[in-house]
């Protein structure tokens, strides 16, 4: 057997019984009164309006190193104590976003799952079963992929698994590491994003999981859970801006519903773009790419004669071997625009590696809102519950090095 996963040291403080309604609407105030500095995208307005109101700020921003922009951009707890001497509404801010950590079980899994799961996948599976409550089945397991949570969940607790998968091959793959160890784990291929009627009485009760379920996904599962009458529902949200409908966010809860905060899609998310798992050379790969985008948006405003942004699409990824010169045609394509053959790319192309050094240090500006913002969504998510009969809680099952997206929204029914 593996190494237990230990009890989590810090326990639960009276911050967690906090009313989530009182909680949401003291960071929807706050968010709605500051949205000058995080709802404007440094990579498309060539400089922010809160500079003229907050020239300080701008100036220490701007002048910082590129090894505080890297120190800031991987502890972006160091950038809150640079800011907060000019924001010192930062400290109330920071205060509405904390969450505690997850009470944890101890917790014994098989070496086998571990074998079939990567290492950082298996970290997140391992923490966020060991911060469950006991299950009662049937237990869903929602975009299980190859089943690795459910066969972590199927360790620690004596229920039946439903494993709910699109992909036919994982689909099989998951049944087939199911079935050597003698699982209680089915698998029903399914496409979630469609409806399906999930009052069937073989679904009705038991929990529902969801761990990194993306946006419209885990949204169906909250709705699935309470049509279902589940006792019990533990979500990991991910990817909230990747909703079905429209181009504005539409919230879950009465509450939200309510809020001063209106979020475009665009603005949502800003709440993910966290990441810690990326290799230097995704990073490299990503960092070209952004300088590119910049030098060709400028390029593209002069040739419009029109200071504003002209989004392009998703680059094929193969483009990157290439030169500037060849993305700057590619991309006039795609926007239909004729190039001149007078072009000076050395030009653009500097200006591009100039602008995302600025656009850089912008964001950590912007980044000051990301996690309040992703806690104001994943309170909507709670509300919903807490407004449908479910008793709610919302802390972290990890730490942000194993994933970012480390919020467990808990809920059973009353």
């Amino acid at each position: 057997m593996s190494a237990a996963v230990p009890l989590h040291p810090d326990a639960v403080s009276e911050r967690d019984d906090l009313d989530l309604r009182q909680r949401f609407q003291s960071l929807d105030a706050l968010l709605a009164v500051h949205e000058n500095f995080w709802k404007p995208r440094p990579f498309e307005e060539v400089l922010p309006n809160w500079r003229h109101t907050h020239p300080e700020l701008y100036n220490a921003v701007i002048s910082l190193s590129d090894t505080v922009v890297e120190s800031c951009s991987a502890e972006p707890a160091r950038f809150q104590a640079i800011a907060h001497p000019f924001l010192p509404w930062l400290q109330e801010l920071a205060r509405a976003s904390e969450l505690v950590a997850a009470p944890s079980r101890s917790l014994t899994f098989s070496p086998f799952d571990a074998l079939h799961a990567p290492g950082r996948k298996w970290r997140q599976v391992t923490a966020f079963a060991a911060a469950l409550p006991p299950l009662s089945g049937p237990v869903h397991d929602w975009c299980s992929g190859k089943g690795h949570l459910a066969r972590a969940v199927a360790d620690a607790n004596n229920v039946e698994l439903f494993c709910f998968e699109l992909d036919a091959q994982l689909c099989e793959s998951g049944q087939t590491l199911a079935d050597k160890q003698k699982l209680p784990i089915r698998y029903i291929r399914q496409d979630l994003l469609q409806p399906f009627d999930s009052r069937r009485e073989e679904y009705r009760g038991g929990w529902r999981l969801g761990l990194h379920a993306c946006g419209q996904l885990h949204v169906n599962l909250l709705r699935a859970s309470v049509d279902s009458a589940a006792d019990g529902v533990a979500i990991a949200p991910c990817c909230y801006h990747k909703l079905c409908l429209g181009e504005q966010y539409q919230p879950l809860s009465k509450t939200a519903r309510e809020a001063k905060l209106t979020l475009s899609l665009k603005d949502v998310s800003l709440a993910v773009q966290e990441t810690v798992t990326a290799s230097a050379k995704e990073r490299a790969q990503r960092e070209k790419e952004s300088q590119w985008r910049l030098g060709f948006d400028q390029l593209q405003r002069q040739l419009r004669s029109q200071d504003e942004y002209l989004p392009t699409p998703s680059l094929p990824k193969a483009m990157l071997n290439g030169d500037f010169n060849a993305f700057c045609a590619w991309a006039a394509r795609e926007k239909h625009l004729t190039l001149p053959t007078d072009i000076d790319y050395s030009h653009f192309a500097e200006t591009g590696r100039s602008r995302y050094r600025e656009v850089r240090r912008l964001e950590l500006v912007r980044h000051l809102f990301r996690r309040p913002l992703e806690i104001w969504l994943a309170l909507d998510r709670a509300l919903f519950l807490q407004e449908r009969g479910y008793e709610v809680t919302v802390r972290e099952f990890c730490s942000r090095e194993i994933t970012p997206r480390n919020i467990l929204i808990t809920g059973q029914l009353l």
